[in-house]
């Protein structure tokens, strides 16, 4: 299972806590996720995470996932992808 830490504050005000300090939370959570670590931050939010591979190594899962439209650390894994695949229309990446 991966390990994943976060922080927020309210109308964006400025953390508490430092990147750094963010990091080194993330990186307490090491034995969680040994194979890769990311990080993302801004404007009163710091999302850190730890990645467990277990299905796919390729960097393309790594996260925090950033797009246009927001910022997602997760957890999990699909069991059905196959079948998601052929009933839902769209460019299939992680």
């Amino acid at each position: 299972m991966c390990g994943f830490v976060g922080i927020a504050t309210c109308q964006g005000r400025p953390l508490p806590v430092s990147d750094d300090d963010v990091r080194r939370a993330r990186d307490r959570l090491v034995h969680r996720g040994p194979d890769d670590a990311g990080f993302w931050s801004d404007r009163g939010v710091a999302i850190g995470h730890r990645r467990l591979c277990i299905l796919d190594p390729s960097p393309l899962g790594h996260q925090p996932w950033v797009t246009g439209r927001g910022v997602l650390a997760y957890n999990g894994e699909l069991y059905n992808d196959a079948d998601l695949r052929q009933r839902l229309d769209g460019p299939w990446r992680s």
